[in-house]
């Protein structure tokens, strides 16, 4: 086909051809029968035409994927809420993806340390009487009874 062309304007003429033929055996079934044989009116759409085809079905699902996604962030932060109220500490290097240190010191040093912060010795017989005349020099007065009555009255009055 090509040995025959001797210039460009043969040459466009067998590409053109050829091109015709390649479209004419590609082109689908559908394509060349019309579904619509009732001619269509000035502004309407064909079946095919996919510009103004409507993508309610697509536009849905999208719809919806991103309604789950919002309604999967409602509950992860309604859960970190309610987790933030019960154990703030805890909560909070949660978020933060902070791991607080392990101990590593003894069973032995750990126990003391927690006798020496929450256990309160017995005071000495010394320290007893020492407190004892201190109270004792104060010299409370006993309020009288009206100024009881003041005091058990609430403040607004």
């Amino acid at each position: 086909m090509f040995t025959g062309c001797n210039d460009a304007g043969t040459l466009d003429d067998a590409l053109e051809a050829l091109a015709s033929d390649w479209h004419e055996k590609t082109k689908k079934k559908d394509e060349e029968a019309p579904q619509d044989t009732r001619p269509r009116r000035e502004g309407e759409a064909g079946r095919n035409d996919q510009s103004t085809r409507p993508r309610n079905r697509n536009q849905n699902r999208q719809q919806q994927k991103i309604r789950r996604e919002r309604r999967d962030v409602a509950r992860e932060s309604s859960k970190i809420q309610r987790a933030l109220n019960r154990y703030p500490r805890r909560t909070v290097r949660k978020v933060l993806d902070e791991q607080s240190p392990t101990y590593t010191g003894s069973v032995k040093d750990a126990a003391n340390f927690l006798r020496g912060t929450y256990s309160q010795p017995t005071p000495s017989d010394d320290g007893i009487r020492q407190a004892r005349s201190l109270y004792d020099d104060c010299n409370w007065t006993c309020s009288s009874d009206e100024a009881m009555a003041r005091l058990g009255s609430p403040p607004s009055k």
